[in-house]
């Protein structure tokens, strides 16, 4: 049993000791390591007022993260080292610029300067993480720099930055968040929002002439109230005529359509336009108050106006007519961003007519043509008319009684073709296929017009990858071989009754002498 005693006691004052010794080689947690290390999460969120409150420089969970943030991938941050021990002022107030290797620091009014010393640029990985290690002992400035970014989701598909991170400051260690302690390991989680824009058209297949609505529905940036910039543009294509009355902003609905119950008003911002190259560039260009005041709160906006389509769309291939918007944004540490909307597509369709004879079938030449726009117009010679810029009128629409006559003679290959005609009415993905009627009002030669209207309608089999042309062959015969006024065949005719004539007045003389001899 004594035995048993002093075992215990000699492992007792074992432990002691080792306890002791360990108790006098422990750093003293109130004062921080001489290095440590910065780690900045980068992700990608559709409203960064949602990313939750400011984070603590602890390492976050997955499931501490903010629902919808995604990493973000190529965003390139500028760390630089602040020369000084005293500290550098921080908060919500604190505005933070960069000048070279000068820092300026204003804490409501009073400013500072910091001499900067750049550490390194990184850029975030596919997990979103930028990682500086072994980083000494202070105070650091990390600024993300748009413009050697090349920002992608981690999957890869690239992202336009909207709400860019605004500079920040950062102490290395850092004070653990019980204020007990420090922590070496520093980790940041700054957040972004995507800049987006899209572009809708309400009209795919058109007329020439015909009036066109442009929707356009950029995104607002969470910080729009202290931006520098916000403007939207649209490069107009020349075949679009632009009604600079017709512009309006509106505010969106929850499901994304326009809320035309709830226009921003129009001294909030100034519309441009300016010949570019082939296009007419639009601006809409937000004010100081606009962007403070009208923008605040908005998560999207449409920027809604007409266009004409005017004749200058049959120069281009396929008469298609692309075109797209963008919109750019500056925020006020002067980082800026712009993202374009994906091109919508506005066309007309045509009429080929294949002119054959149908005694040799070769190409007949010289045939006339117009064109209706239903059954009823062709037989009561309502054709479809031009007006004098080239606008395509229809019977019963403004200025049809003054338009120009629409009539084509077919070429030597017996070819004509109507251009600038609307294939389909609805949308590309559900069309309706619109019908014409052609009237041969000129046969050439001794070819026979044609009796009937020919009805020509448009079909997904008939209209070729963006060609648009529906392809009619028409065939007319011979005249029907009847005797001319003067010709052969009328003193055959003459000749012939004379002759019955004169042989029926030998009848009747014989017949009388007969009658006589018999008295």
């Amino acid at each position: 049993m004594k035995r048993i005693k002093k075992i215990i006691y000699a492992i007792f004052a074992l432990t002691m000791v080792v306890g002791l010794f360990s108790a006098n080689t422990q750093a003293n947690d109130s004062l921080p390591a001489d290095t440590g290390s910065l780690t900045i999460h980068k992700y990608l969120m559709d409203d960064v007022n949602n990313a939750g409150p400011n984070g603590i420089g602890t390492e976050l969970t997955p499931a501490q993260l903010p629902t919808g943030a995604a990493p973000l991938q190529g965003v390139a941050f500028d760390l630089y080292k602040i020369d000084t021990t005293a500290g550098v002022p921080m908060g919500g107030d604190v505005k933070y610029t960069i000048s070279g290797t000068t820092l300026t620091v204003d804490d409501n009014g009073t400013k500072t300067t910091y001499p900067l010393t750049l550490v390194s640029q990184q850029l975030t990985d596919v997990n979103g993480e930028a990682k500086w290690s072994a980083l000494a002992k202070g105070y650091y400035f990390a600024v993300e720099n748009l413009a050697d970014s090349t920002p992608k989701t981690a999957a890869g598909d690239p992202v336009t930055i909207g709400t860019s991170v605004a500079p920040f400051v950062v102490a290395v260690p850092m004070t653990n968040p019980a204020g007990s302690g420090w922590l070496t390991d520093v980790h940041a989680y700054p957040k972004n929002e995507p800049l987006t824009v899209d572009k809708e058209v309400d009209d795919t297949s058109v007329t020439v002439g015909d009036i066109v609505k442009y929707t356009i529905k950029p995104s607002v940036p969470s910080d729009i109230e202290t931006s520098k910039s916000y403007v939207v543009t649209d490069l107009l294509d020349e075949a679009l005529t632009f009604d600079a009355t017709s512009l309006k902003v509106y505010e969106l609905n929850g499901d994304g359509s326009v809320n035309t119950a709830k226009e921003i008003a129009a001294s909030n911002y100034t519309v441009a336009q300016a010949p570019s190259g082939t296009s007419n560039k639009i601006t809409v260009t937000f004010n100081d108050t606009g962007r403070s005041t009208a923008l605040k709160g908005k998560k999207k906006i449409g920027v809604v106006f007409n266009a004409a389509v005017n004749s200058k769309v049959l120069d281009k291939i396929d008469h298609s007519v692309e075109n797209k918007a963008s919109v750019s944004f500056t925020n006020e540490y002067d980082q800026a961003s712009t993202t374009e909307s994906t091109p919508t597509n506005t066309h007309t369709g045509s009429v080929k007519i294949e002119k054959t004879a149908n005694d040799t079938s070769n190409a007949l030449a010289g045939a006339k043509f117009q064109i209706a726009s239903s059954l009823a117009n062709a037989k009561a010679g309502n054709y479809l008319k031009k007006d004098a810029a080239g606008n395509i009128i229809d019977f019963g629409e403004t200025g049809y009684a003054a338009a120009n006559v629409w009539e084509l003679t077919t070429d030597a290959s017996g070819i004509a073709i109507f251009e600038g005609l609307e294939d389909y009415t609805g949308t590309a993905a559900s069309p309706v296929y619109n019908s014409y009627w052609l009237v041969e009002t000129f046969a050439p030669g001794d070819y026979n017009l044609l009796s009937d209207p020919v009805q020509v309608t448009f079909t997904a089999g008939s209209t070729s990858a963006n060609a648009y042309t529906h392809t009619v062959g028409v065939v007319n015969t011979k005249e029907f071989v009847l005797p001319s006024t003067g010709g052969n065949g009328t003193v055959i005719f003459t000749i012939a009754g004379i002759a019955i004539i004169g042989l029926a007045g030998i009848m009747l003389i014989t017949s009388k002498k007969s009658k006589k001899g018999n008295i």
